[in-house]
Formats: structure tokens, sequence, C-alpha cells
């Protein structure tokens, strides 16, 4: 499994709910600091989670506030896309 929920509130919340080894993470140790795309059709969002999250080794990771970075570097890295059948 990878992305089980995605909710997107204009101006308000974009909130991803994922696991798996898919996401690329293992979460074996902190990932801090995680950048995250988001794209929905056309339009690209950029986030940049860290400071303080709540942090559970092998289970979970919370960041809430992310505010959009000045430029989207992560944008540039190359992600893995999921093959569909």
């Amino acid at each position: 499994m990878s992305v089980k929920s995605v909710l997107v509130k204009p101006g308000k919340l974009a909130r991803v709910i994922g696991k798996g080894s898919s996401l690329g993470h293992t979460l074996a140790a902190n990932p801090n600091p995680v950048a995250v795309v988001l794209e929905l059709g056309a339009q690209s969002y950029c986030g940049r989670f860290g400071g303080s999250p709540q942090f559970t080794a092998g289970t979970r990771y919370l960041a809430k506030s992310a505010s959009a970075p000045s430029e989207c570097a992560c944008a540039r890295a190359p992600m893995k896309r999921e093959k569909t059948a």
C-alpha cells in the first residue's frame, strides 16, 4: 500500500495518509525534515515539514503547519511513480 487518502481544502489543509515501502521511508529513523510535492492534475503543491514533529520509530511521522518553501527544490528530484494496472 502507499497513499491511502488525500484531503485538500484550498488555503487551509492538505492531509496525506499512507504507509508501505512504496513511500520511500521505513521510519526506522526520524526522516525530519520531509519535503513533499503533491500533484493534482496540472497543479503542484510543495511543502516542507520539519520543526517539532511527532515521531514514533517504525510507526508514525506527524508534522503540522508546513509553510510553502521559498522555492520548490523537491519538485526537481525524481519521484517514484506507482504502476497502475
